[in-house]
């Protein structure tokens, strides 16, 4: 007999933006044989809704200039009160880790997020053969200098 499993649906999503075709998993899978793919172009289906979190942080694109507007952190900003709010950039980490295993995702993160090339990053997959926290060879260490280059590069665009 076959025991049957409730899975929630997924949305695989890239982070360089929607793509044309997204993969939907749906339903009820009895064992490993009813798994239901399909494939569809978003835009003939479905709209996309990006909610913030917390509500109102996001909408960097509003049309309305006033934005969200949190009256006691405008009260305070205006009269003058420290700290003054001032976030920059992304943190990579997780302090169950440490920074040997989280070197190790950097290639990807980097690539996920957009700052490396799609030839950069194949070149890396393919010379590193996923050990990106340590150089296997010359080419990977090759690689991998150029990823850090062109992350360098990024950072000053940033700061």
């Amino acid at each position: 007999m076959k025991r049957m499993v409730q899975t929630c649906s997924t949305t695989l999503l890239s982070q360089k933006g929607i793509q044309a075709k997204t993969l939907f998993w749906f339903g009820w899978l009895v064992g490993q044989d009813a798994l239901d793919c399909i494939l569809f172009p978003f835009k003939q289906v479905a709209n996309v809704i990006f909610p913030d979190s917390p509500v109102g942080a996001g909408f960097s694109y509003s049309s309305n200039p006033k934005g969200y507007d949190i009256d006691d952190i405008t009260a305070g900003v205006e009269a003058g009160q420290k700290p003054l709010l001032n976030f920059k950039g992304y943190v990579i980490g997780n302090p169950g880790t440490g920074e040997w295993y989280d070197s190790g995702f950097f290639v990807q993160f980097a690539y996920g997020m957009g700052i490396i090339s799609n030839q950069l990053y194949q070149l890396a997959q393919q010379n590193c053969n996923g050990e990106y926290n340590r150089s296997p060879n010359k080419i990977c260490a090759e690689t991998l200098a150029a990823v850090n280059n062109v992350t360098r590069e990024s950072n000053n665009l940033i700061s």
